[in-house]
């Protein structure tokens, strides 16, 4: 590499930006996008770097459990908390920062936490009314950019007859 060149980007980090805006907005619906800067770009790069073979499958599933717990500020920016995510890899977290309890005691697989719902949209629900239309316009961009899209941009994107 010569000096001036731009380091190798992580493949993982435009899926991994992409899934923090759907959490966002689904923590956030006041807040209309993201506030990303280079802290926050910075961090996630850093916390890739770290875990060098981290499935985003794992981050996705951590950033459901963070969506269901109750040990965080929900605007917080994610800088602050990005290198921690992994601690909600088992599940939800309480304001204690302890195991969040399943409403029924016989419960310990699945997502049988009370709270947010991360994606699971009423069965005559499309993806684009679940999410919203801000979401909706964001994906609409990313496919045209050419910009990585999760599972859930996909399945929304085909619903609407665009993919």
């Amino acid at each position: 590499m010569k000096l001036g060149d731009k380091k190798d980007i992580d493949s993982r980090h435009m899926l991994i930006k992409a899934m923090l805006d759907l959490y966002w907005l689904r923590e956030n619906p006041t807040i209309p996008s993201l506030p990303w800067g280079a802290a926050d770009a910075g961090a996630l790069a850093h916390f890739l770097r770290a875990n060098p073979k981290l499935n985003p499958l794992v981050v996705e599933q951590c950033l459901v459990n963070r969506l269901n717990s109750e040990d965080h500020a929900s605007a917080e920016r994610v800088h602050r908390w990005i290198g921690d995510v992994l601690r909600y890899a088992s599940g939800p977290l309480n304001r204690f920062k302890q195991p969040k309890q399943p409403i029924h005691a016989e419960a310990s697989a699945g997502s049988n936490y009370p709270g947010k719902v991360w994606s699971e949209p009423a069965p005559t629900e499309t993806a684009r009314q679940f999410m919203g239309e801000v979401w909706f316009e964001r994906t609409v961009s990313s496919f045209k950019a050419g910009k990585a899209l999760t599972e859930i941009q996909r399945n929304c994107l085909r619903e609407e007859g665009l993919l």
